[in-house]
């Protein structure tokens, strides 16, 4: 889920409320889920594996399947522990160490073997090896325009030949001018993510979730300069962040 940063954000939100971090509905605030909530979180992320499969086997290449895979920002593993049942292997990166030994207990539970967990550096250097797929859903929003592109090239650089990528970025955010000032203000200004908060009756010290837009020009470019020639987009709208899935694949 979080990439970028510090990671004392993520930190934080891994000890406290890890699951809501990952998909804001109040039903996975905290740090253990009633067991109709945790389900339904994971057979969210299942649902969202097999989604993806399938639009890759109609859009990109029929035939694909995944011999070792990548989900980077994988939080506490809702479609690390799916992918790792349609891959030969995959590695889950993250920067929050607590998000990360959260995945590592749910693999634990739902059996997983062949799940990798790598905590993430400011260089991606943990990426000392290649896949031929590349995954990474609801993060890139979190992280600044210029860091993400960063790590969007050095993910597109570890793609194997006749590897897919499925990345989704927000590029716009549907909202009155005071809100989107509030947020830039809770960013940027000291203090000021603290106030809110009380304002909202929340504690002081919890931690702001950025959101931020790309260019899609400058990502479609970086993607074609990668030598990806096959691509689909699907849109996404979550709360008024309108955002694509790029899936592309290498030639």
């Amino acid at each position: 889920m979080s990439g970028d940063g510090s990671g004392s954000g993520w930190e934080k939100f891994g000890a406290i409320d890890p699951y809501f971090a990952v998909v804001n509905q109040e039903a996975y605030r905290g740090t253990r889920l009633p067991a109709g909530a945790r389900e339904q979180f994971f057979q969210s992320g299942k649902a969202h594996v097999e989604s993806v499969m399938a639009d890759v086997r109609a859009h990109i290449d029929p035939a694909f399947a995944p011999r070792r895979g990548l989900d980077f920002g994988c939080g506490v593993g809702r479609l690390t522990i799916p992918l790792a049942r349609v891959c030969g292997s995959v590695v889950g990166v993250d920067i929050a160490a607590s998000m990360l030994a959260e995945a590592r207990e749910n693999g634990r539970e739902f059996g997983i073997t062949n799940m990798e967990l790598r905590q993430s550096s400011a260089d991606l250097a943990e990426l000392d090896d290649a896949f031929d797929l590349v995954h990474s859903f609801i993060v890139f929003q979190h992280i600044s325009r210029a860091r993400g592109e960063v790590i969007l090239k050095a993910i597109l650089d570890h793609l194997l030949p006749g590897g897919v990528g499925v990345m989704q970025f927000t590029y716009h955010r549907k909202a009155s001018r005071s809100r989107k000032l509030v947020h830039w203000c809770r960013k940027t200004v000291p203090l000021a993510n603290g106030v809110v908060n009380v304002a909202q009756g929340r504690a002081f010290a919890y931690p702001l979730m950025p959101m931020n837009e790309y260019d899609l020009n400058r990502l479609f470019l970086m993607i074609q300069d990668a030598g990806c020639d096959r691509s689909f987009v699907r849109f996404t709208n979550h709360g008024g962040h309108l955002g694509l899935v790029l899936y592309f694949q290498l030639r």
